[in-house]
């Protein structure tokens, strides 16, 4: 029985560094080369929203025309666009990441099981403190909020999250373990879960 981890791997926050001091992301590439790569690989991200991928596709496309007619093409033009989409794709790995941990949770509760750590909620709570969310839990970004803070608390939570799910098996297996009927219908939920597509529309 699994839930799906956070493919940290494919990840855009694998590329992002924060200053916690001045609460700002640090981005450096060799060259230009490196710099469309890294917009191509996070056009790849499962965890974004397709509208945000098809854009940054169309950036790094765009980017790599210029550079091809041009070598002294000036890349500041494209700065804020970049920047934008970053926080943008920022976002989108977010809200997924809550929806798979609010799972968890619902799927927890709904079987009375508790085996979830306080740090846990802490961590979660920490990310959802940076949107709004309306009573349909749809979540939108507080502008005002910080960007690079909300990477540094999506890192601290996905150590969490990995880790629940690395001892997760054993745990539900153990908990469950005379209880065959339960077992055959939360491998049931899990599975209905697993079916859940990466990347969200």
């Amino acid at each position: 029985m699994k839930f799906k981890k956070f493919d940290s791997k494919k990840s855009i926050l694998r590329f992002l560094q924060v200053d916690e001091t001045k609460r700002e992301i640090n981005l450096s590439f060799n060259d230009t080369t490196d710099f469309i790569f890294f917009l191509k690989e996070i056009a790849e991200d499962p965890n974004i929203a397709k509208k945000n991928a098809k854009k940054l596709t169309s950036l790094y496309i765009e980017i790599s025309n210029k550079l091809g007619n041009d070598d002294n093409t000036d890349l500041s033009v494209y700065e804020t666009k970049c920047n934008n989409l970053i926080e943008a794709c920022v976002i989108d790995e977010a809200i997924y990441l809550v929806n798979m941990a609010k799972n968890i949770v619902i799927f927890l509760a709904h079987n009375k099981l508790d085996l979830l750590q306080k740090d846990f909620f802490d961590k979660l709570l920490l990310i959802e403190s940076h949107f709004n969310f309306d009573q349909n839990l749809t979540y939108s970004y507080i502008k005002n909020s910080s960007i690079a803070l909300l990477i540094f608390h999506l890192k601290q939570f996905i150590n969490i999250y990995d880790e629940f799910l690395n001892n997760f098996e054993n745990v539900i297996n153990h908990s469950l373990e005379n209880s065959i009927s339960t077992k055959n219908k939360l491998t049931q939920q899990i599975n209905h879960f697993n079916t859940i597509k990466r990347r969200p529309s």
